[in-house]
């Protein structure tokens, strides 16, 4: 197995090989959708509120999100690229925390190998700083806080990650699945305790839903205050419940079927590790415990995907960390399973000196 010190370095390795893919990317011109956040995020630079020269069924906090990185690295399409660069490394290193709180060191090296990997493909539209990318930092931050808040109760991680999870709905509307991942989690983690703390229970989902609605109630009391309210209420409900159901079932199967294979051929082999990783907690206790936390995750990532029935290929953008996790589960148990061979133990018996 890993050593702990030894992790950290393997992710500070994954990292900066990431940043040199990335870096040689940058230069790549604008897709439609980033021309799109780049002019929203122009907008509000020069004090011009969302849904009031440009409208969109998008909700703003994409566009808040571009406004701070063209305010940082500059107004051009190598700002922008700058700017995903520095999401996507951060989200290498959420799901490496998190795999490695879930089950070990090494499932946490080998779900970030994986992610970074996944998520610079062109099956997903990796090169180019689409929505899903922001949701899946905020999603993931907030997730991590929601485990971490369960050891010795700290209620202020628990806020923290609900709000986290907030702002991923506020970068788009599928985000909406992690934040209902994160609340199925907290119910049943809860309801496990014995004798029931029906007001402990209540304290908490109360705390974790009001970090959950804040950023979008601020954002409808700041857009009403603006003016904008009733524009922003059309595009991104009204119209965007009609553009949802205006696919029929037949063509989103095509879709679906059609974008599947195309991600699942673009990586074979980590997809096969992360069917492995399915099958994990049958065979391997550590994964066992935790299985209620990745099994919501999982499910809910392949829901984030599903509203409208679209499958756009950066759509799938969110269903990488769960898969990346599940992979780097399966390293790790598989790992395990061959530390304990009997040949390995041989090995051990004979040559202590061996360190695995």
């Amino acid at each position: 197995m890993i050593a702990r010190h030894a992790a950290w370095w393997v992710l500070l390795a994954i990292v900066l090989l990431t940043g040199v893919m990335r870096y040689g990317l940058l230069e790549v011109p604008l897709e439609r959708d980033e021309g799109e956040y780049a002019y929203a995020g122009q907008l509000l630079l020069e004090g011009i509120p969302p849904y009031q020269q440009l409208y969109s069924m998008k909700l703003p906090g994409v566009y808040v999100a571009y406004a701070v990185i063209l305010a940082v690295f500059g107004q051009t399409h190598v700002g922008i690229h700058w700017g995903l660069l520095l999401v996507n490394v951060v989200t290498i290193a959420l799901v490496f925390l998190l795999a490695r709180r879930l089950v070990d060191a090494l499932a946490g090296v080998g779900a970030a190998a994986s992610f970074a990997l996944l998520a610079v493909g062109p099956s997903v539209q990796g090169v180019f700083a689409n929505a899903e990318h922001f949701v899946m930092l905020a999603a993931v931050g907030g997730l991590l806080l929601l485990v971490w808040s369960q050891q010795g109760g700290r209620q202020w991680l628990l806020f923290c990650g609900g709000l986290l999870l907030g702002l991923g709905v506020l970068m788009k509307q599928h985000g909406a699945a992690f934040a209902i991942a994160g609340g199925a989690y907290l119910v049943v983690v809860q309801l496990a305790i014995r004798p029931l703390p029906w007001r402990r229970i209540a304290c908490r989902c109360a705390l974790f839903a009001v970090g959950v609605f804040i950023p979008y109630g601020l954002t409808c009391v700041l857009l009403f205050w603006t003016g904008v309210f009733d524009n922003f209420w059309f595009w991104t409900v009204d119209y965007a419940w009609l553009y949802a159901s205006s696919t029929s079932h037949g063509e989103a199967w095509t879709l679906l079927r059609t974008q599947v294979l195309h991600v699942v051929a673009s990586a074979p082999l980590l997809w096969v590790l992360a069917g492995v990783g399915l099958t994990t907690p049958a065979w391997d206790e550590r994964v066992r415990r935790q299985w209620i936390f990745v099994g919501l995750f999982v499910l809910l990532s392949l829901a984030a995907i599903f509203p409208g029935f679209h499958f756009r290929p950066h759509y799938f953008v969110l269903i990488l960390p769960a898969a990346a996790l599940l992979a780097g589960t399966a390293i790790s148990a598989v790992a395990d399973r061959l530390s304990q061979s009997p040949i390995c133990q041989y090995e051990v018996r004979h040559f202590p000196s061996v360190v695995y």
